[in-house]
């Protein structure tokens, strides 16, 4: 069932890059796209999300190892602390996106060839 969840999820993702790097906001040739796309280049899209996933994790491992220790006396050091892991989550989220979206551009052929 999560697996199911996590396959939706990237084909929506997809299907959004499909859109952006088509110039299109027909939704039916652009899930068709990240449908092709997942089928044919799993590893390539498994290695962006997995290398997204195994970052995040270590992010999150790295703040629930720190935060016992923040003294919270130092609020604007705590702070700065947690604004710093959330710039962190944010721009792996970034990374992933961008990989999501070149992997796309790349690998995309044209959603309608009359209007190309």
């Amino acid at each position: 069932l999560v697996l199911i969840g996590l396959v939706l999820a990237a084909v929506f993702e997809l299907a959004r890059a499909a859109a952006v790097t088509a110039d299109t906001r027909r939704i039916g040739p652009a899930f068709s796209s990240a449908v092709r796309l997942l089928i044919g280049r799993p590893l390539n899209v498994a290695l962006i999300y997995g290398l997204a996933l195994i970052c995040l994790v270590t992010v999150r491992v790295a703040y629930a190892q720190l935060k016992p220790s923040l003294p919270l006396a130092w609020w604007p050091l705590v702070l700065v602390i947690q604004q710093a892991f959330i710039v962190c989550r944010l721009w792996i989220r970034l990374s992933r996106t961008a990989g999501v979206v070149a992997e796309t551009k790349i690998h995309s052929t044209p959603l309608d060839p009359l209007t190309v």
